[in-house]
């Protein structure tokens, strides 16, 4: 995943890879509201990717999304 440039959309819409030659559209979670925006926050040492909105935080590891939405 390093040199990839990565956009946040709204929640219907997910969030954009773009690896320099194409853009991909990934899917979070469809169950939230269209007004609710996705932020990429940072990349972890596991290179995992980490985004957040308003409902908590999200990591995608390259293939599947977490979701994490309680406090601790």
């Amino acid at each position: 995943m390093p040199g990839n440039i990565w956009v946040g959309g709204r929640s219907n819409e997910g969030v954009f890879r773009y690896d320099g030659k194409s853009v991909t559209n990934l899917k979070i979670n469809e169950q939230q509201p269209p007004n609710n925006w996705y932020w990429p926050v940072l990349q972890d040492k596991n290179a995992n990717i980490w985004f957040s909105n308003w409902n908590g935080a999200y990591r995608y590891d390259g293939k599947t999304f977490t979701s994490f939405s309680e406090w601790t």
